[in-house]
């Protein structure tokens, strides 16, 4: 397929893709984000009559997802170890060892894991539909070297792989060799994790999942600047770019776009024209390029609607990682229901009863006065004097509204609002640690509560991590095994660990779990504590467990109780070989020092003077003696 019938075929899928977007998912994440926002703007159109008196607003969406993120977090960032790297065979195992701790190592140290993992779960939250993409930035520089190298020496230097020799000249008197020579030097070799807004997803229409549609684009806005440094970088068509960075100085924008960012709205031309802002989308498409009827995975940049580049999809799958709630088998993104559609209907009846309540409280404490103005000099009453001329008696002049009782019933219906938020969303006040005055005061009781409260919220986390969490440690997985190709010094509990690129190679898997609530900790540390104190002393015994079984239980358990670092405080594999080696090499030595002190005594069997063999028995002639 030439490049001419890609451009027609990946432009068609881009425009459907955006319409799509404007028609139907613009409009429901707007909605959902004034929601979560409580939005002055959104309650003023939806209660136009009391919003006139009252801007009072509920913030129960926001509680809610504020509330959920908190235990999804601490599961998966927590003090408890919950990635796992497992080898599928014995020859794997130290690989899988290796890999667990260079992926925590990358996820939240090398980069802010915690923060974009914290966006892209309170996006799916309040949208539906959060993104992360993980890809892998590899930069490096190019300088050249003039040098003289020995003959040995040029011959080790054109082995590096980081060397291109340019040009060797003659050797001198010596034998050593003048050599012109370009090194790299790198600067970037790590993986990227960034959180993609679900306002710049755009995908085909027909689409059930991101991962099985045809087209799937990011849409972004880049500087002119950006864009030509992509030539280098990404290798994009040079002549291209630079007919796009000509005509840039104008960018057509969405509502929300404007609704997000409102200067975008008036933005111009830059002066300094490398400043002026560019539409630039990174499509994954399935197209047939070569005609025989399949189709390939192709990564197709667009500016401008023209195309900066075409690429096999070498990693055959996306680097796009969504997420939601609610998930919908028949759509990418579930529009029928969402938790801002169910905690919404009680924020926005909570609105409107709290506004009626606030008007109602403020004309009761400051009520209206009707008066008669022949009887009454409104001067006075206007500039709220202290002594109001009337002319006839002020109960008859002036008279004041009777304030109007709230209902009786207005307090019990919002507690009947408070009942269904909790068996609408799982939020109950048992759970938020709210509940002072309850039934049951055993603590036996308040755990079965607790736990019974939890149970959403660890639904969903366990589908958080399984849809996921899971599918992106393993690319990420499958990334270090592929681009990793230099040693790599990282810190594990303040100790240094190297890792060459061989020894992360194998046929590995992710395990990922989950503990969520209080009581599901203190479930597992009893348990643990129970193994310790019962089942391995007699299982050490039996040769069913050694030091590595209780090592592994010990350092659970205290990090089950909030120590993070309680490997420390336990040798690691390596010292505890160490330990053997030097008491094998004593046992050997002492063995040695022994058979060499025979001779000396007197030949064998002699021992120490006055002992028989060494072993404490009294010489024969003390036994007579």
């Amino acid at each position: 397929m030439k490049r001419e019938e890609i451009e027609s075929v990946v432009l068609l899928d881009l425009k459907r893709a955006n319409d799509f977007f404007e028609e139907r998912i613009e409009p429901k994440l707007l909605e959902r984000r004034n929601i979560y926002l409580s939005s002055k703007d959104y309650y003023v159109k939806k209660f136009p009559e009391v919003s006139k008196k009252s801007d009072f607003r509920s913030f129960g969406f926001y509680s809610y997802v504020q509330w959920a993120k908190t235990p999804i977090l601490d599961s998966l960032f927590g003090t408890s170890r919950v990635v796992h790297v497992v080898g599928c065979g014995p020859e794997d195992e130290e690989a899988a060892r290796l890999m667990e701790q260079l992926i925590q190592w990358e996820v939240s140290q090398q980069s802010p894991g915690y923060h974009v993992c914290e966006q892209w779960i309170e996006d799916a939250l309040i949208y539906e539909f959060g993104v992360l993409k993980l890809w892998w930035r590899r930069s490096a520089e190019v300088q050249e070297f003039t040098e003289v190298f020995p003959g040995e020496q040029l011959a080790q230097l054109a082995g590096q792989p980081e060397v291109e020799i340019v040009e060797v000249g003659e050797p001198d008197y010596f034998g050593d060799v003048p050599v012109r020579f370009k090194r790299e030097f790198l600067l970037a070799n790590k993986p990227v994790f960034d959180n993609i807004s679900p306002f710049d997803m755009r995908w085909s229409p027909e689409a059930k999942t991101l991962e099985s549609a045809n087209f799937v684009a990011q849409r972004q806005f880049i500087s002119a600047s950006e864009l030509l440094s992509g030539v280098k970088q990404f290798g994009y068509d040079k002549a291209v770019v630079n007919e796009v960075c000509e005509g840039a100085g104008g960018i057509s924008t969405t509502v929300s776009d404007v609704v997000l960012n409102p200067e975008l709205d008036d933005l111009g031309s830059e002066a300094d024209r490398a400043r002026n802002l560019i539409e630039l989308y990174e499509c994954y498409v399935n197209i047939d390029v070569d005609g025989d009827g399949v189709l390939e995975q192709m990564i197709v940049t667009v500016a401008d609607n023209r195309i900066l580049r075409v690429v096999p999809n070498s990693f055959e799958r996306l680097p796009f990682f969504p997420l939601s709630v609610h998930r919908d088998p028949a759509k990418v993104f579930p529009t029928d229901i969402s938790t801002a559609d169910i905690s919404g209907e009680l924020q926005h009846l909570v609105t409107a009863m709290m506004r009626q309540i606030l008007i109602n409280t403020s004309i009761s404490n400051n009520p209206r006065k009707f008066v008669n103005v022949h009887k009454v000099d409104m001067e006075d009453m206007r500039s709220d004097k202290v002594y109001v001329r009337v002319s006839d008696d002020p109960g008859v002049a002036i008279w004041s509204e009777q304030p109007t009782q709230i209902a009786g019933w207005t307090m019990g219906l919002f507690e009947l609002f408070k009942s269904y938020e909790e068996e609408w969303t799982g939020r109950t006040r048992y759970n938020q640690g709210m509940q002072a005055d309850t039934l049951n005061k055993t603590a036996t009781g308040i755990t079965a509560i607790m736990k019974a409260g939890n149970q959403r919220a660890n639904a969903i986390t366990k589908g958080f991590a399984e849809d996921g969490f899971k599918p992106m440690l393993k690319f990420l997985v499958m990334l270090n095994q592929r681009f990793m190709d230099q040693k790599q010094m990282i810190r594990v509990f303040s100790r240094p660990l190297m890792i060459m690129p061989d020894d992360i190679h194998g046929d590995l898997d992710i395990c990922v779990e989950t503990d969520v609530g209080l009581e599901k900790k203190q479930q597992t540390i009893n348990a643990l504590t129970q193994y310790l104190r019962e089942v391995y002393p007699f299982a050490q015994q039996q040769g069913l467990a050694g030091s590595r079984q209780f090592i592994d239980a010990c350092v659970r358990a205290l990090e089950l109780s909030g120590l993070s670092n309680a490997r420390q405080y336990f040798f690691t594999d390596e010292d505890i070989q160490q330990r053997q080696e030097m008491m094998a090499l004593a046992a050997v030595g002492g063995a040695a020092g022994a058979a060499a002190a025979a001779p000396n005594n007197g030949g064998t069997g002699a021992g120490v003077p006055g002992l028989v063999g060494g072993v404490g028995e009294p010489a024969a002639g003390e036994r007579m003696g």
